[in-house]
């Protein structure tokens, strides 16, 4: 399952927020983009992810900086899909209170 969705940044830019579900393996991830290529922020549930150059093996829940690069985090509820995508709204400074938000369906 794909979301997508603009946020209006305080300049009155938009940047898109896009996620991926898979209700069978409960596997997420999101991602920020501004002007639709560059990654402002990115988090991942992949399983491993080598950093570039195959240096450094991260492997569980990790965030990416915009080269590329891995780190783990634990600051993202990864045990509930809709509460995820809040607690990266809330770590992106994006005010989430006064949307409409549908919950997505957990199998």
């Amino acid at each position: 399952m794909r979301i997508e969705s603009d946020v209006i940044a305080q300049n009155g830019e938009h940047i898109l927020f896009k996620g991926t579900y898979s209700p069978r393996s409960h596997d997420f991830s999101f991602i920020l983009l501004y002007r639709r290529k560059y990654v402002i922020r990115r988090f991942d549930m992949e399983p491993r992810h080598w950093n570039p150059g195959k240096k450094v093996l991260i492997t569980g829940e990790h965030k990416h900086f915009d080269d590329g690069t891995a780190y783990n985090v634990h600051d993202i509820n990864t045990s509930d899909v809709n509460q995820a995508i809040f607690d990266f709204f809330e770590e992106c400074n994006i005010d989430y209170k006064k949307i409409e938000y549908h919950t997505l369906m957990m199998i």
